[in-house]
């Protein structure tokens, strides 16, 4: 899996339910790495597939138009009926009612980025992609995402910061140095609890992402 000058490894491969936290310094491939998984970036010289429905939380807010509405963001792609997304909206308990005529260019970052979120849990997906998920969220919600994760039954794969969310996650752990990957250790589950965002209950299948250079 290679992008020139972003990063170059050899082999990869994440298992259906499994979870993997990237770690690595600034400028290591992190990011990089996800938007080959997600099939943002195309890598060349490797042979790369995810047999899964992907949802990626990236690290920078999607840039919707400032006029459109909360809503109407919230909406947008989803491939589902207008009535079913505008019943599902308030129900993930994000936002309050009179947030959702808000326009998007009148937003904050941390309401922008809960629609990031928003986004994320209402679509079914099998493999998740977090980068930086707790980036602009206040503690309370970062802890809601959290739980909600810990009661996800599709694969996880994780770029964080956040030395809490580092701290307590208890899958695979792959660490990468200039763009390789250089170590991988730790395999584990996460505990189930009650949450206010809950997203879907997803299958297991076999591997989800494999990758050779």
């Amino acid at each position: 899996m290679r992008v020139p000058g972003r990063l170059d490894i050899d082999r990869l491969q994440v298992r259906a339910g499994e979870w993997v936290l990237v770690t690595g310094s600034n400028g290591a491939g992190k990011s990089t790495l996800l938007d080959v998984m997600a099939g943002v970036l195309k890598p060349v010289s490797v042979t790369c597939a995810a047999n899964q429905v992907v949802a990626y939380l990236r690290q920078h807010l999607t840039g919707f138009p400032a006029h459109w509405l909360t809503a109407q963001a919230f909406c947008h792609g989803s491939g589902r009926g207008l009535e079913e997304d505008l019943e599902q909206l308030p129900s993930l308990g994000l936002f309050r009612p009179g947030e959702l005529v808000a326009r998007v260019g009148a937003m904050s970052l941390g309401q922008r980025r809960r629609l990031d979120v928003a986004r994320l849990f209402s679509r079914p997906a099998d493999l998740v992609l977090l980068d930086d998920p707790t980036n602009h969220l206040s503690p309370a919600l970062a802890d809601d995402l959290e739980r909600a994760l810990d009661d996800f039954a599709g694969t996880v794969v994780l770029v964080s910061h956040d030395r809490a969310l580092r701290s307590g996650f208890a899958g695979r752990r792959i660490h990468s140095e200039t763009g390789r990957s250089c170590s991988s250790r730790g395999i584990g589950n996460h505990r189930s609890r009650t949450c206010s965002i809950r997203p879907p209950h997803l299958p297991a299948r076999t591997a989800v992402v494999s990758s050779r250079g």
